[in-house]
């Protein structure tokens, strides 16, 4: 087995939006088939830049900004991301030539949560929330919004099918990104805010050579919980779906107003997932077919099932995760939950199987084989 650095661009596809997503290491079993791959993979590019899924139907996009154009001091490098969501490029200052990343709404797409997305992160800023991006500058023209902050490196989701062919990580690794993402929701929480699309893609690591650092990513559907007296409101008759559906909680699926704990039911979804490889319902997902209200009214019926056998929902996973379950199910809408109790689970993990803060992350190994 062979490992190699991608250049420049490495595709991914998330539903019906096209990721583009920074360089890493992948794995080829001839060494003779790597070019080969990446000029497949170029010439797809190139094909996908020049249409967007939306809704099933192919809308004919163009790219804002191209290599050398310059932003508020930022010079312009490639792109990294583009799909409904809008743009994502990475850029550079001219002044010290720090790299950073520019994510870039259009003002004629569809969804508009760029605006939303920087009122928080200001906030969350100012709140001194751990794990988040530092935000350089911003700015909005008649054809589109940006925002240019810190630049990450890949996603969990990306290094999970990258790193090891079981697409799980190992404990030591688990414990080290669950600790980290739990800080960041934990300090979200006390600013007054639920994320509310938990899930490995919205989590990366720093650029080398800080890969240690985790940063939380992507605030759209982000929502204050508290109002002006800091006071938790109390929940609407009546909500759509903010989230995605793997991911979600039962609670959230069924439609009805979340709080901190669907935040922390979908982040042991996705430690779970981080620990066995997958989750029990990857299998059973309801029909793309249907509309995305009665998928997630179903999902919701699969999940509580799955969920009502511990030991066949949690098969693969530290005895401990049984506590963090029981505990997750006795919390209730205006609950907090018990952080120090989960911080303390995820320890105990660490001294029973004899684990320091010194091993090796599975990307630090995967560099050093």
């Amino acid at each position: 087995m062979h490992f190699k650095e991608v250049p420049r661009l490495q595709i991914t596809t998330e539903g019906h939006n096209l990721l583009i997503c920074r360089p890493f290491t992948v794995w080829t079993s001839h060494s003779h088939t790597f070019e080969t791959w990446c000029t497949a993979i170029y010439q797809f590019v190139y094909l996908l830049l020049e249409t967007e899924i939306m809704g099933g139907e192919k809308v004919k996009c163009s790219l804002i900004f191209k290599e050398g154009d310059e932003v508020k001091g930022f010079i312009v490098k490639n792109v990294i991301g583009f799909g409904s969501f809008g743009q994502v490029y990475e850029v550079f200052n001219s002044a010290d030539n720090q790299p950073a990343a520019m994510k870039v709404e259009l003002t004629a797409q569809r969804n508009h949560t760029l605006k939303n997305e920087l009122m928080i992160l200001r906030k969350l800023r100012n709140a001194n929330v751990r794990h988040i991006c530092k935000i350089f500058t911003y700015g909005r023209v008649t054809e589109y919004s940006y925002i240019i902050m810190s630049l990450v490196g890949p996603n969990i989701r990306y290094l999970l099918k990258t790193t090891n062919a079981n697409c799980a990580f190992n404990l030591r690794t688990v414990l080290h990104v669950g600790v980290l993402s739990l800080e960041a929701l934990q300090d979200m929480h006390s600013a007054g805010y639920l994320h509310r699309d938990v899930k490995p893609e919205n989590f990366a690591i720093g650029n080398e050579p800080n890969s240690r650092q985790l940063f939380i990513l992507d605030f759209g559907m982000s929502r204050q919980f508290v109002n002006n007296e800091n006071v938790h409101r109390k929940p609407r008759a009546k909500c759509g779906f903010r989230g995605t559906l793997f991911y979600a909680s039962a609670n959230a699926l069924k439609l009805c107003e979340q709080s901190r704990k669907d935040d922390i039911w979908s982040w042991f979804y996705m430690l779970i997932r981080m620990t066995t490889g997958n989750l029990p319902w990857c299998h059973k997902m309801p029909s793309k077919e249907m509309k995305l209200q009665k998928q997630a009214r179903a999902l919701s019926a699969v999940k509580s099932e799955v969920m009502g056998n511990a030991s066949s929902f949690l098969a693969g996973c530290p005895t401990e995760f049984h506590n963090l379950l029981r505990h997750l199910k006795s919390m209730t809408y205006y609950d907090r939950p018990d952080y120090d109790f989960i911080y303390g689970q995820l320890n105990q993990i660490m001294k029973k199987n004899k684990l320091t803060d010194d091993m090796p992350l599975d990307w630090e190994q995967l560099r050093t084989n």
